[in-house]
């Protein structure tokens, strides 16, 4: 038996074709060529055909040796006993080839020379019908064949249509056209011209309704069809063994179903088919037709006639509109019809298509040839046009409403529970670490936004600072330093380097800098109580404290600088003892120059110029219980930040005097042996030791900030109140859950789930390129996926049960 699983396939381009073929007055025919893609019709094409009384006599020629092996194959008690039922007119002659079984054969000589001579003429004619439709054999066909093969591809999966009402072009076996060796996704089916989609209501179920008709069994095993349809995963199986016609008249008429299956003895006579219920009783379809459009109007999808001599069945079937009916063309022997039932109950409800079901099942009949010649020519798919065929998925969830109803409202359930375990995890604090990871991110994935102009970085490099012979600049380099850029009239000059002392020569002069220049910006540093590696670091004498700023800044959890801090209280025992940071100092410096000054709204918002400026809460973001002493922003770092010079390219006058005039000049050292700092950066790259930037950089990056934001706009980084943060969690919950329920397929849903991530990042890194703000990834992210992967597992677990 068949794993109760499905196997999810991800359908390639269907297209369908349809051939009708008219019959002419002298014999030939009129063929008229359509091809469908999604469901558009995109191809249209006329031909011809010469007359095929000669493939129809060879068809006959075969059919009389094939039909004689029903004969041939039985042993002499059986025959007879057989042949004495018929004579009481209980059965037909036919009847006796769905009897043969594997046990049953006799190879003797009569039976291998019979066998061979169906092979010979089966071959034979396979070989003339596609010789029919060449386009060297028929020019007319040439266009047709053209067309066709022009707008295929191989891996298409391809329908081919042949729509005639002549039974005796249907009884061919199109199926060995040698087009379909080109297009291993292909498969033929038999239609006629004036097909309807019929009205259906489909009635609410989680199981794939199947009544199951076990007809007259003498001689043949139909055991094996009831354990091959019992094993069925999510089908509800009602079986009819040997009814007489009120029973399945009942059960046709009053509940609904899905699939009609037949299996027993049946026959075409003068083009009607003919079923035998029972030991007594059989009758015409035709008696049944209303049973049957009333079956067809509760839903029925597909008739199987697993039994002799379909043709007939279906075409008493194709008047009531029925979707889909799979008939053998010819007789069939027990154990043909069990082995195909097997296989295309295994594929078709492994998530294959009806059409590729049928097609692998009746290939695999290949192997079975040598004792029952062309098994594979048997089955064949009858199939109402107007309707698109099912795959066993879309039948057990053939009521849409209800199944939505009932799907939306436990993914509903599970998405809430699943985003409320992502928003308590959030909350506390779990997913910090992803969450600023993943800013880091799309930071660094941003498109680049260009230098600062009015930013110019003067660096003091380790070879600067062995010439001076001193780990620390001497007061004299810097003093000339300071002068130099002073001729060509900065807005202002940030000193980010440490002078609570003096340091060798030059200190007098340095000094009388300080207190003649008002463009200078000193720093200092201060006190961590309780660390004894931060005592703070007193400013520089001579500097009004209006022109000082601290340089502290603040490490996330992982080390990383990703806020700015503006201001602070300090201690009183502080030797720094100043509330503004250096970098908003030298920021303010430089917009004083344009008449903008800040001002205090309240005690968490200042304004500069038009440009408001909110504190930073402690759980701003994806951040949990951060230090939020002071007043701070998230740094809204550039890839590339201003120019950069040395120290000797000043003093040589080396440096356009542009760069320097009207600009924000920011001095630091970036030499290790002078025991300059570095940190990490979102920008810092994740390997061992870790890419970090100087400080003195990050100072750039913080003035950058706010003179931007100030004069370009340039947003600073901001995020959403926690309420909507917490309403995208459910939002993307839900996403995950409904994208597990609408797509059945396992395979397409995942597709789908990921592009939805692609999405969902897309969205975040937009809002944060274009206005600056910091969308939760995460946190959503996380939300959709589990929910997906549940519903999907829960979904999986259900088609087990």
């Amino acid at each position: 038996m068949f794993s109760r699983k499905f196997r999810t396939v991800i359908k390639t381009m269907l297209k369908l074709i349809s051939l009708r073929l008219d019959e002419l007055e002298d014999g030939s025919f009129r063929v008229t060529l359509n091809i469908k893609a999604n469901n558009k019709l995109v191809v249209t094409q006329t031909g011809n055909l010469p007359t095929a009384n000669y493939l129809i006599e060879l068809y006959r020629q075969w059919q009389e040796i094939y039909r004689g092996l029903g004969f041939t194959y039985r042993n002499a008690s059986e025959l007879i006993e057989g042949y004495l039922d018929w004579l009481e007119g209980d059965f037909d002659v036919n009847l006796f080839y769905r009897a043969i079984s594997a046990q049953e054969v006799i190879y003797d000589g009569s039976l291998e020379t019979a066998i061979a001579e169906c092979q010979k003429l089966s071959r034979n004619l396979a070989t003339e019908l596609s010789r029919w439709l060449s386009p060297s054999y028929s020019p007319g066909f040439l266009p047709i064949d053209r067309r066709i093969r022009e707008y295929l591809n191989e891996g298409d999966e391809v329908r081919v249509f042949i729509i005639t009402p002549l039974q005796n072009l249907r009884k061919l076996p199109w199926h060995s056209w040698d087009l379909f060796e080109f297009y291993p996704k292909s498969e033929v089916a038999l239609s006629i011209i004036n097909y309807t989609a019929p009205s259906q209501t489909f009635s609410p179920s989680d199981r794939v309704r199947i009544l199951a008709v076990l007809g007259n069994s003498k001689g043949i095993n139909i055991e094996e069809d009831r354990q091959q349809l019992e094993s069925l995963p999510y089908a509800e199986v009602e079986f009819l063994i040997e009814p007489n016609r009120d029973e399945l008249h009942d059960a046709l008429w009053t509940q609904s179903w899905d699939i009609f299956f037949f299996a027993g003895h049946s026959k075409t006579e003068a083009e009607t088919g003919i079923i035998y219920l029972n030991q007594k009783d059989y009758f015409d379809l035709k008696d049944f037709r209303q049973a049957l459009k009333k079956a067809v109007a509760n839903g029925l999808q597909i008739a199987i006639f697993n039994s002799c001599d379909g043709l007939g069945l279906a075409k008493e079937l194709e008047q009531l509109n029925i979707p889909q009916t799979i008939v053998m063309r010819e007789l069939i022997c027990d154990r043909v019809a069990q082995i195909f039932l097997k296989y295309f109950l295994e594929s078709f409800a492994a998530g294959e298509s009806l059409y590729t079901a049928v097609r692998e099942a009746r290939g695999r009949l290949e192997g079975l040839e040598d004792k029952y010649p062309c098994a594979s020519w048997l089955p064949i798919i009858c199939q109402n046009s107007a309707v698109r065929s099912p795959t066993w998925e879309e039948l057990w969830r053939k009521s849409r409403e209800s199944h939505f109803e009932m799907g939306f409202f436990s993914a509903l359930v599970v998405s809430l529970a699943i985003a409320l375990l992502v928003i308590g995890l959030r909350s506390l604090g779990w997913l910090e670490l992803l969450e600023l990871k993943a800013i880091d991110f799309l930071l660094r994935n941003r498109f680049e936004s260009g230098i600062d102009e009015r930013l110019l970085i003067v660096e003091v490099t380790e070879a600067e600072i062995k010439d001076s012979g001193y780990p620390l600049l001497p007061d004299s380099t810097l003093a000339r330093l300071l002068e130099k850029l002073e001729q060509n009239q900065p807005r202002v000059i940030g000193l980010n380097i440490y002078r609570d002392r003096p340091v060798s020569d030059g200190y007098e002069d340095l000094a009388r800098y300080f207190q003649q220049s008002d463009r200078v910006i000193g720093i200092c540093s201060t006190k961590i109580p309780n660390d004894p590696n931060k005592p703070g670091i007193s400013p520089p004498r001579y500097l009004p404290s209006s022109q000082i700023g601290f340089s502290d800044m603040v490490e996330d959890v992982d080390g990383v600088i990703r806020r700015q801090l503006l201001f602070m209280d300090t201690l009183n025992e502080d030797p720094c003892g100043i509330n503004f940071s250096f970098s908003i100092r030298v920021a303010l410096k430089y917009l004083a120059e344009d008449n903008i000054s800040p001002q205090k709204i309240s005690d968490r918002e200042i304004k500069i110029g038009s440009l408001k400026l909110k504190d930073l809460s402690a759980n701003a973001g994806g951040y949990h219980r951060l230090d939020d002493g002071g007043f701070q922003l998230l740094l809204n770092y550039r890839r590339n930040l201003a120019r950069r010079v040395t120290l000797s390219q000043i003093l040589k006058d080396l440096v356009d005097p542009d760069w320097i005039r009207g600009k924000a000049i920011l001095i630091g050292v970036t030499a290790p042996i002078s025991g300059s700092s570095s940190s990490l950066t979102p920008y810092s790259k994740a390997f061992f030791p870790y890419e970090t930037s100087e400080r003195l950089l990050i100072q750039g990056q913080m003035v950058s900030q706010i003179i931007s934001a100030v004069k370009d706009d340039r947003p600073i980084l901001w995020v959403w109140q926690k309420r909507w943060e917490l309403l995208l969690v459910v939002l993307w919950s839900t996403i995950g859950g409904a994208i597990g329920i609408v797509f059945e397929r396992r395979k397409i849903a995942i597709i789908i789930t990921f592009s939805a991530a692609i999405v969902l990042s897309g969205i975040c890194f937009l809002i944060l390129w274009l206005f600056g703000g910091w969308i939760p990834l995460i946190p959503p992210l996380l939300a959709l996926l589990l929910t997906n992967i549940f519903v999907l597992r829960f979904r999986k677990f259900q088609l087990n049960i």
